[in-house]
């Protein structure tokens, strides 16, 4: 279809809908639905019949509605309606969730507050009175839509009796000892100060220098290389992102994989490296050794033994002979940094390892 023939067609169906003067029909269609009350009347008949309930996941009480909330809403109401033309009673009551981040985003940037200055409850609030407001403003653009439903008595979930029965079922979980206290990795925005969802997460791409690490050894094996210094001596990896080195915990290796000490024979401090065999071309490559040298091979369960000092922090770190290590690129040796990552969280709690913190919830480093 040409541009032209698109652009016909659409003033033709706006002729249409102007001979058939749709939008004062369809608002004096639902000014009547509201006189005779047509959803009151509609529970009244079922009163009798079984009952068909759909559970509408309430919308965020932020801003006007756009398609999402209005292709979600009709479809539903599509369902309900159609399930009271089949002779069921179909209850439904509209609610809001106004305990969104988003709003209280909404609340600071619009009235506008400083969250740093104003006190807490203050805050809490702003958001109520702003929630409700676009509670207001929502309901009649739903109501606009022609979606059936106890519009008069809606619930929010900063009602205390809402807040209350979120309460109590905490409580029936408590009592039955389903409720611990532990850490656990989420993702955080130092921006809002807050936790965030998986679906609120950004993701831009962003390109860093990643940095060759050695780790110096503090304790190895008797039978590795004895007639070496520990103090010349260290474990590489690579960080793709240099800013996980105060986090790192401990290093991972593969029991089952082979490791090697190499050095530069040209290297006048006599420095030996430890590295997966897999990955020792690529690291003479970045270490731009001239006469490398393989010293000694050994296995990663070899290795469990082995502490190493952190270059920053100089706290001792162990060596984690693990199957289920993530795949390490660079040198083959995973960091281990219970701070950046999830998988590497549950790796350092199997083995005691607690998170570092190094960063407060404002982003900086401590």
């Amino acid at each position: 279809m040409t541009e032209r023939q698109r652009r016909r067609q659409g003033e033709d169906g706006a002729a249409q809908c102007r001979q058939g003067n749709l939008p004062a029909r369809e608002a004096a269609t639902l000014q009547r639905w509201e006189e005779i009350d047509l959803y009151g009347r509609l529970q009244a008949r079922g009163e009798k019949c079984p009952r068909f309930i759909l559970h509408d996941g309430p919308p965020f009480s932020q801003g006007s509605i756009h398609v999402g909330h209005m292709l979600n809403k009709l479809l539903k109401d599509f369902i309900i309606k159609f399930r009271a033309m089949q002779g069921y009673r179909t209850p439904f009551v509209p609610g809001w969730d106004t305990h969104a981040l988003a709003i209280e985003i909404q609340a600071i940037q619009s009235l506008p507050l400083d969250r740093t200055t104003i006190p807490a409850l203050l805050l809490r609030r702003r958001c109520a009175a702003l929630a409700r407001l676009h509670c207001t403003v929502q309901r009649k653009q739903f109501r606009r839509l022609g979606i059936l439903g106890d519009w008069r008595y809606p619930y929010l979930t900063l009602y205390p009796e809402y807040e209350a029965a979120v309460l109590g079922a905490f409580r029936a979980l408590v009592a039955n000892g389903l409720v611990y206290r532990a850490l656990k990795p989420v993702h955080w925005c130092a921006t809002c100060v807050t936790a965030l969802a998986e679906t609120e997460i950004a993701e831009d791409e962003h390109r860093v220098q990643s940095a060759h690490v050695a780790f110096p050894v503090h304790v190895r094996p008797q039978e590795l290389c004895p007639h070496i210094p520990s103090e010349l001596m260290a474990v590489v990896i690579v960080l793709e992102r240099p800013w996980m080195l105060p986090g790192v915990v401990a290093l991972a290796v593969h029991p089952e994989a082979t490791y090697v000490l190499v050095s530069d024979a040209q290297d006048a401090e006599g420095f030996v490296y430890l590295v997966a065999q897999g990955q020792m071309e690529e690291f003479i490559c970045a270490a731009e050794m001239k006469a490398p040298q393989i010293i000694a091979h050994v296995t990663g369960a070899a290795l469990q033994t082995m502490q190493l000092r952190h270059p920053l922090t100089q706290q001792r770190l162990p060596i984690l002979a693990e199957n289920e290590a993530p795949a390490a690129r660079g040198t083959g040796i995973h960091p281990v940094a219970p701070d950046h990552q999830a998988e590497d969280f549950a790796l350092a709690a199997r083995h005691g390892l607690g998170p570092v913190q190094p960063i407060d919830a404002t982003g900086f480093f401590v």
